[in-house]
Protein backbone atom coordinates (compact mmCIF):
# COMPACT_ATOMS: atom_id res chain seq x y z
CA UNK A 1 0.00 0.00 0.00
CA UNK A 2 2.50 2.67 0.96
CA UNK A 3 4.56 1.56 -2.54
CA UNK A 4 1.36 2.60 -4.28
CA UNK A 5 1.29 5.44 -2.56
CA UNK A 6 4.40 6.41 -3.23
CA UNK A 7 3.40 5.85 -6.98
CA UNK A 8 0.33 8.09 -7.17
CA UNK A 9 2.51 11.07 -5.63
CA UNK A 10 3.66 13.54 -8.30
CA UNK A 11 7.31 13.55 -10.04
CA UNK A 12 9.50 16.43 -8.55
CA UNK A 13 9.94 19.60 -10.76
CA UNK A 14 13.46 19.19 -12.47
CA UNK A 15 16.44 19.65 -10.27
CA UNK A 16 14.34 18.92 -7.19
CA UNK A 17 15.08 16.03 -5.06
CA UNK A 18 12.28 13.80 -3.57
CA UNK A 19 12.01 13.99 -0.05
CA UNK A 20 9.95 11.70 2.09
CA UNK A 21 7.52 13.66 4.78
CA UNK A 22 9.28 13.95 8.21
CA UNK A 23 12.53 13.17 6.95
CA UNK A 24 15.46 15.77 7.17
CA UNK A 25 17.49 17.52 4.88
CA UNK A 26 19.44 15.26 2.29
CA UNK A 27 23.28 15.40 2.23
CA UNK A 28 24.62 18.62 0.69
CA UNK A 29 21.03 20.60 1.28
CA UNK A 30 22.02 24.66 2.21
CA UNK A 31 20.98 24.76 6.17
CA UNK A 32 18.31 27.41 6.97
CA UNK A 33 20.67 30.83 7.24
CA UNK A 34 20.21 31.79 10.96
CA UNK A 35 18.40 34.94 11.52
CA UNK A 36 18.80 38.16 11.51
CA UNK A 37 20.13 39.99 14.86
CA UNK A 38 17.55 42.35 16.55
CA UNK A 39 17.42 46.03 15.64
CA UNK A 40 19.24 48.31 18.17
CA UNK A 41 16.72 50.94 19.91
CA UNK A 42 16.91 53.95 19.25
CA UNK A 43 15.22 56.21 22.23
CA UNK A 44 17.62 58.95 21.14
CA UNK A 45 14.73 59.64 18.53
CA UNK A 46 12.00 60.06 21.17
CA UNK A 47 12.42 63.87 21.60
CA UNK A 48 11.79 64.18 18.17
CA UNK A 49 9.46 62.46 17.91
CA UNK A 50 7.37 64.28 20.34
CA UNK A 51 8.38 67.40 19.12
CA UNK A 52 7.00 66.13 15.88
CA UNK A 53 3.63 65.73 17.51
CA UNK A 54 3.49 68.45 19.51
CA UNK A 55 3.93 70.55 15.91
CA UNK A 56 1.35 68.62 14.51
CA UNK A 57 -1.01 69.38 17.24
CA UNK A 58 0.11 73.22 17.41
CA UNK A 59 -0.45 73.51 13.77
CA UNK A 60 -4.18 72.31 14.07
CA UNK A 61 -4.58 74.41 17.20
CA UNK A 62 -3.43 77.39 15.11
CA UNK A 63 -5.81 76.59 12.31
CA UNK A 64 -8.90 75.91 14.52
CA UNK A 65 -8.99 72.30 14.16
CA UNK A 66 -9.30 68.69 15.90
CA UNK A 67 -6.38 66.61 15.13
CA UNK A 68 -5.47 63.09 15.51
CA UNK A 69 -1.55 62.74 15.60
CA UNK A 70 -1.46 58.54 14.47
CA UNK A 71 1.74 57.00 13.61
CA UNK A 72 2.28 57.75 10.17
CA UNK A 73 1.76 61.53 10.56
CA UNK A 74 4.24 61.59 13.62
CA UNK A 75 6.71 59.37 10.96
CA UNK A 76 6.62 62.06 8.52
CA UNK A 77 6.69 65.09 10.69
CA UNK A 78 10.12 63.52 12.25
CA UNK A 79 11.42 63.38 8.93
CA UNK A 80 10.08 66.94 8.05
CA UNK A 81 12.09 68.42 11.16
CA UNK A 82 15.42 66.23 10.33
CA UNK A 83 15.15 66.43 6.14
CA UNK A 84 15.47 62.97 5.47
CA UNK A 85 13.19 61.10 3.19
CA UNK A 86 12.22 57.97 5.74
CA UNK A 87 13.32 57.14 9.20
CA UNK A 88 15.90 54.64 7.99
CA UNK A 89 18.28 57.53 6.99
CA UNK A 90 18.30 58.34 11.13
CA UNK A 91 18.76 54.42 11.75
CA UNK A 92 15.37 53.65 12.39
CA UNK A 93 14.62 51.24 9.59
CA UNK A 94 11.64 49.39 11.90
CA UNK A 95 10.51 52.57 13.38
CA UNK A 96 7.90 51.19 15.95
CA UNK A 97 10.18 48.48 17.29
CA UNK A 98 13.56 50.93 17.45
CA UNK A 99 11.69 53.97 18.93
CA UNK A 100 9.48 53.40 22.19
CA UNK A 101 7.31 56.43 21.98
CA UNK A 102 6.55 55.73 18.38
CA UNK A 103 5.99 51.87 19.59
CA UNK A 104 3.32 53.47 21.93
CA UNK A 105 1.61 55.72 19.46
CA UNK A 106 0.84 52.89 17.12
CA UNK A 107 -0.49 50.63 19.93
CA UNK A 108 -2.67 53.35 20.94
CA UNK A 109 -4.38 54.04 17.25
CA UNK A 110 -4.25 50.14 16.50
CA UNK A 111 -6.08 49.77 19.40
CA UNK A 112 -8.63 52.37 19.47
CA UNK A 113 -8.93 51.48 16.24
CA UNK A 114 -10.42 48.19 17.11
CA UNK A 115 -12.27 49.31 20.29
CA UNK A 116 -14.14 52.12 18.68
CA UNK A 117 -15.27 49.86 15.78
CA UNK A 118 -16.32 47.11 18.24
CA UNK A 119 -18.36 49.68 19.92
CA UNK A 120 -20.32 51.27 17.05
CA UNK A 121 -21.01 47.94 15.76
CA UNK A 122 -22.71 46.07 19.31
CA UNK A 123 -24.62 49.70 19.85
CA UNK A 124 -27.52 51.44 18.08
CA UNK A 125 -26.99 54.76 19.60
CA UNK A 126 -23.20 55.98 20.11
CA UNK A 127 -22.11 59.20 22.29
CA UNK A 128 -18.48 60.24 21.59
CA UNK A 129 -17.87 61.08 25.59
CA UNK A 130 -19.41 57.75 27.05
CA UNK A 131 -17.16 55.75 24.02
CA UNK A 132 -13.58 58.05 25.28
CA UNK A 133 -14.66 57.36 28.83
CA UNK A 134 -14.65 53.13 27.99
CA UNK A 135 -11.67 53.99 25.29
CA UNK A 136 -9.67 55.41 28.00
CA UNK A 137 -10.48 52.75 30.59
CA UNK A 138 -9.79 50.25 28.33
CA UNK A 139 -6.04 51.65 26.89
CA UNK A 140 -5.70 52.10 30.78
CA UNK A 141 -6.12 48.49 30.93
CA UNK A 142 -3.38 47.38 28.96
CA UNK A 143 -1.04 49.96 30.63
CA UNK A 144 -1.11 52.58 28.00
CA UNK A 145 -1.30 55.07 31.14
CA UNK A 146 -1.68 59.13 29.93
CA UNK A 147 1.97 60.26 29.60
CA UNK A 148 1.96 64.27 28.61
CA UNK A 149 3.10 67.32 29.34
CA UNK A 150 2.52 70.44 27.95
CA UNK A 151 4.73 72.65 25.38
CA UNK A 152 3.32 76.09 24.36
CA UNK A 153 -0.18 75.71 25.66
CA UNK A 154 -0.15 72.00 23.81
CA UNK A 155 -0.72 69.00 25.54
CA UNK A 156 1.76 66.40 23.73
CA UNK A 157 2.79 62.49 24.38
CA UNK A 158 6.02 62.95 26.45
CA UNK A 159 8.89 60.53 26.21
CA UNK A 160 9.72 58.43 29.22
CA UNK A 161 13.59 56.86 28.62
CA UNK A 162 13.80 55.12 32.17
CA UNK A 163 10.04 53.37 31.87
CA UNK A 164 9.38 50.58 30.00
CA UNK A 165 5.77 50.12 28.95
CA UNK A 166 5.16 46.80 29.87
CA UNK A 167 6.03 47.03 33.60
CA UNK A 168 3.43 47.09 36.48
CA UNK A 169 3.57 49.82 38.70
CA UNK A 170 4.90 49.25 42.16
CA UNK A 171 3.15 52.87 43.65
CA UNK A 172 -0.70 50.54 43.97
CA UNK A 173 -1.20 49.75 47.13
CA UNK A 174 -4.11 47.54 48.75
CA UNK A 175 -5.20 49.68 51.08
CA UNK A 176 -8.84 50.52 51.05
CA UNK A 177 -8.77 53.58 53.29
CA UNK A 178 -5.85 55.11 49.63
CA UNK A 179 -8.29 53.36 47.49
CA UNK A 180 -11.17 55.44 48.35
CA UNK A 181 -8.99 58.21 48.35
CA UNK A 182 -8.18 57.92 44.89
CA UNK A 183 -11.69 57.09 43.82
CA UNK A 184 -12.54 59.89 45.24
CA UNK A 185 -9.91 61.96 42.78
CA UNK A 186 -10.78 60.25 40.21
CA UNK A 187 -14.05 61.71 39.98
CA UNK A 188 -13.25 65.10 40.33
CA UNK A 189 -10.19 64.52 37.63
CA UNK A 190 -11.92 62.82 34.56
CA UNK A 191 -8.61 61.45 32.36
CA UNK A 192 -9.73 62.36 28.51
CA UNK A 193 -8.61 60.52 25.12
CA UNK A 194 -6.47 64.06 25.02
CA UNK A 195 -4.11 63.49 27.86
CA UNK A 196 -2.53 60.12 25.75
CA UNK A 197 -0.75 62.89 23.95
CA UNK A 198 -2.13 62.27 20.22
CA UNK A 199 -4.95 64.63 19.95
CA UNK A 200 -8.16 64.56 19.77
CA UNK A 201 -10.89 60.90 19.81
CA UNK A 202 -13.41 63.10 17.57
CA UNK A 203 -10.49 63.47 14.90
CA UNK A 204 -9.55 59.90 14.69
CA UNK A 205 -10.17 58.20 11.33
CA UNK A 206 -12.19 55.65 12.15
CA UNK A 207 -14.51 58.48 14.72
CA UNK A 208 -14.81 60.84 12.18
CA UNK A 209 -15.80 58.32 9.14
CA UNK A 210 -18.66 57.27 11.70
CA UNK A 211 -19.80 60.82 13.62
CA UNK A 212 -18.71 63.13 10.70
CA UNK A 213 -16.09 65.48 9.97
CA UNK A 214 -14.74 66.75 13.75
CA UNK A 215 -16.12 70.48 14.55
CA UNK A 216 -13.44 73.18 14.77
CA UNK A 217 -11.31 73.19 18.00
CA UNK A 218 -13.08 76.33 19.32
CA UNK A 219 -16.66 74.77 19.71
CA UNK A 220 -14.90 72.18 21.69
CA UNK A 221 -15.09 72.02 25.57
CA UNK A 222 -11.98 70.76 27.59
CA UNK A 223 -12.33 69.42 30.94
CA UNK A 224 -10.10 71.29 34.18
CA UNK A 225 -6.54 69.88 34.20
CA UNK A 226 -6.45 67.30 32.13
CA UNK A 227 -7.14 68.35 28.87
CA UNK A 228 -10.02 66.34 28.26
CA UNK A 229 -12.19 66.77 25.60
CA UNK A 230 -15.31 66.48 24.65
CA UNK A 231 -18.02 67.80 22.08
CA UNK A 232 -20.69 70.53 23.51
CA UNK A 233 -23.65 67.77 22.55
CA UNK A 234 -23.88 64.27 23.05
CA UNK A 235 -22.77 63.05 18.83
CA UNK A 236 -25.53 60.75 19.06
CA UNK A 237 -24.88 57.85 15.93
CA UNK A 238 -27.63 55.73 14.73
CA UNK A 239 -25.49 53.53 12.67
CA UNK A 240 -28.86 50.89 11.63
CA UNK A 241 -30.26 53.86 10.63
Amino acid sequence: RERALAQMQYPPPPGAMWVPVGAGPPGGAIPFAPAPPPLPMLPSLDSLCSRAVGDILRNAERADALVFAGFHAACTKMCELEGVANLGQLGAHDPAAQVPLLGRILRIEQMSTAFVGSYIAQRSIVTLRDMEKELVTFLRSYNLQPRTEISGGVTRIAPDLATNSEEISLDDTDDPRVADEDAAADENVRVGFRCMGVGSLAAHPVVAAALGPPPPASSVTRGRGDGAAARDDDDELDPLA
